[in-house]
């Protein structure tokens, strides 16, 4: 490896754990401001979110809180069944 590649993962790594720990503090800051209870970040839904959120452009916009008690509530149950069906066409596919 050349000294401009290890200085240049260097910086990729240092960036990366930056962000990271700015992530982190918002996770923290927002479960804290909200009042909710901290084990919450162990949840398989919390989990969801960030794995979901990755793959997600920035142009993505947070849902109202009308949306999300309006037709996202009604349609939940199809996404949970659609991501499921997603994740075993997946994983035989990749197997």
């Amino acid at each position: 490896m050349s000294i401009e590649v290890g200085i240049e993962k260097g910086k990729t790594m240092d960036i990366r754990k930056s962000n990271s720990a700015l992530l982190e503090m918002a996770i923290a800051d927002f479960f804290h401001c909200e009042n909710l209870p901290d084990r919450a970040v162990e949840s398989n839904c919390f989990c969801k979110i960030l794995d979901v959120a990755k793959v997600v452009g920035s142009g993505f916009t947070v849902p109202s809180r009308k949306k999300i008690g309006g037709e996202l509530l009604f349609s939940v149950f199809y996404y949970f069944e659609t991501y499921q069906l997603t994740i075993q066409i997946f994983t035989q596919v990749n197997c």
